[in-house]
């Protein structure tokens, strides 16, 4: 650092500072200014707002070939927000991470696309994001592997829509649907980004939810296809080295860990993600429902979100925030839809499932030990066990049922 201020006050000495941005003096006051540095001006205001993030996250994955997108993001404090976009689609090759979030970079050599967004393809979007953000980072991509990209925005100098919660009216006449109503937040820019590219599957939720979701696709997929996904693992060193020999998509790390707490390493190490223990636990044990695409939303225009945006900094949504989403998109886009007795009854994320997490031979374990003690103190009641010992598993309740006969 010390270095870096010397270097700082001696070109500041010789007058070299201006002389880099400036092409030519053309005297009373007036600059011809360097392309290098127009550039960097221009792109301080050419990403002005989380939103206008959100689309060239959208756009870059979209133009990667990427047949489903996986937005997930979350306010750590009042004044930081984060957020994480993971693709499908064609990579990037390594040696590019960096090089991408400089100026003029670009894929699109013959010409790039102008969508309803404006003219995409100069090189200058990431750029901008790079200037105006505290991180902007590819955590993990390569060619045919997909990506995963994470902004972290400070919203004092980035501003974002305040009521992030508000969806927008779904307009339906015939085979057209537009929207209307509501604000500019996230999820009205990734609803019209549905509607422009609806063969992509949008999904958009906590890094919790999106984790879990995304795992839960790439493994019903690969049942479905007859495919075997890769064993579990007990470190990142075991995975980092699997990674390194075959074609692991970045959608299908999660699926590597032998347990929560090697999730959470995968997490921190190929997504720069930190969930919590509790959030770990529950996508490891599957207590957590997948998200539906956004686009299943604009098909059923009458139907409920099944996404939350009240997220906290422990990344943990309780059944209150749930109902208070769903109370907000009813107030606000005017729906007539009832908050039905199966949203009223939703249960907070602690109370479920909890009985899944004992494995099979475990509940046989308990069950001989049952069985064996049963018998022992039984013995001198005459009593013993008549049959097998069968249990159900409900929630947080594991029930065993346990018939007995008089011994002679």
């Amino acid at each position: 650092m010390q270095e870096k201020n010397d270097f700082t006050r001696f070109l500041s000495e010789l007058n070299i500072k201006n002389s880099l941005k400036i092409e030519e003096d053309l005297g009373s006051g007036f600059v011809r200014l360097k392309i290098s540095e127009a550039e960097r001006r221009q792109a301080l205001q050419d990403i002005k707002t989380v939103e206008e993030i959100a689309v060239e996250f959208l756009r870059n994955s979209r133009d990667s070939s990427a047949g489903n997108i996986f937005i997930a993001t979350k306010k750590t404090s009042e004044k930081k927000r984060l957020i994480y976009c993971i693709d499908d689609g064609n990579g990037i090759p390594e040696k590019f991470h960096n090089l991408i979030f400089q100026s003029r970079v670009t894929s699109k050599l013959e010409e790039g696309v102008k969508d309803p967004y404006g003219y995409h393809g100069r090189g200058m979007a990431l750029f901008s994001i790079k200037l105006n953000v505290e991180d902007v980072t590819i955590t993990f991509s390569d060619i045919n592997r997909g990506t995963c990209i994470y902004a972290e925005i400070d919203l004092e100098k980035i501003t974002e829509k305040k009521d992030q919660s508000v969806y927008p009216n779904i307009i339906k006449n015939g085979d057209s649907t537009r929207l209307t109503g509501g604000i500019n937040n996230i999820i009205k820019i990734l609803l019209e980004f549905v509607l422009h590219s609806p063969s992509i599957n949008i999904y958009y939720g906590s890094p919790t939810q999106i984790i879990f979701t995304m795992s839960e696709i790439n493994k019903n997929s690969a049942i479905s296809a007859g495919l075997n996904l890769p064993g579990k693992f007990e470190n990142t060193g075991q995975v980092k080295k699997l990674i390194s020999g075959i074609s692991i998509p970045v959608t299908q790390i999660p699926l590597l860990a032998s347990s929560p707490a090697v999730l959470g390493e995968l997490l921190k190490t190929y997504f720069k993600m930190d969930i919590s223990e509790r959030g770990l636990q529950r996508i490891f044990y599957g207590e957590i429902k997948p998200l539906d695409p956004l686009n299943d939303y604009l098909m059923e225009a009458n139907g409920l979100p099944e996404i939350n945006e009240n997220f906290n900094a422990s990344d943990e949504v309780t059944a209150e925030e749930d109902l208070k989403t769903l109370s907000a998109h009813k107030r606000n886009s005017g729906s007539k839809i009832p908050l039905n007795d199966s949203y009223r009854q939703v249960k907070m994320h602690d109370e479920i499932k909890l009985a899944n997490r004992f494995k099979d031979e475990e509940i046989r374990y308990i069950i001989n030990m049952l069985k064996n003690e049963i018998t022992r103190l039984g013995s001198k009641h005459f009593i013993s066990v008549d049959s097998d010992v069968v249990y159900k598993k409900v929630n947080n309740t594991i029930n065993f049922t346990v018939n007995l006969k008089q011994t002679d």
